[in-house]
């Protein structure tokens, strides 16, 4: 919650706040400005929003809804870059496993036909166990 000599209370009218999932959601009301909808998270202004004539119970709910639209569209981000970031490493790993195969083909001297055999089998054996982990 906000004090009461933080901003936006620090102007002339006066206002209402409440608490809503972990976001500050405050009413502002000036004269000759109307009235104002602010939500913080930490110190930080989510979103604004002014009328020059409003309902105090609307702008809440208001307030409310714009909040449930933040966490929805964060989470979905959230999802989409652990899926990102699992694709990454699942292709860095392959690199990484058929990288080390042609080193021990090289120093074993298998070469030609064989390896081209070798590569294709390893390749197969690796798509399945990686498709058993993720």
């Amino acid at each position: 919650m906000r004090k009461k000599d933080q901003f936006p209370f620090t102007g002339k009218g006066f206002g209402w706040q409440e608490e809503y999932k972990g976001y500050d959601i405050i009413v502002y009301v000036e004269k000759n400005k109307g009235i104002t909808l602010y939500v913080f998270k930490d110190d930080r202004t989510v979103h604004t929003d002014s009328r020059s004539f409003g309902n105090r119970d609307e702008l809440f709910q208001w307030g409310r809804n714009h909040i449930d639209r933040v966490i929805s569209f964060e989470s979905k981000k959230s999802e989409e870059n652990a899926i990102k970031k699992a694709e990454y490493y699942k292709t860095k790993c392959k690199e990484a496993a058929i990288k080390a195969l042609n080193s021990s083909a090289h120093f074993k001297k298998i070469e030609g036909e064989d390896y081209v055999n070798l590569l294709s089998m390893f390749e197969y054996e690796l798509e399945r166990q990686f498709n058993k982990v993720i």
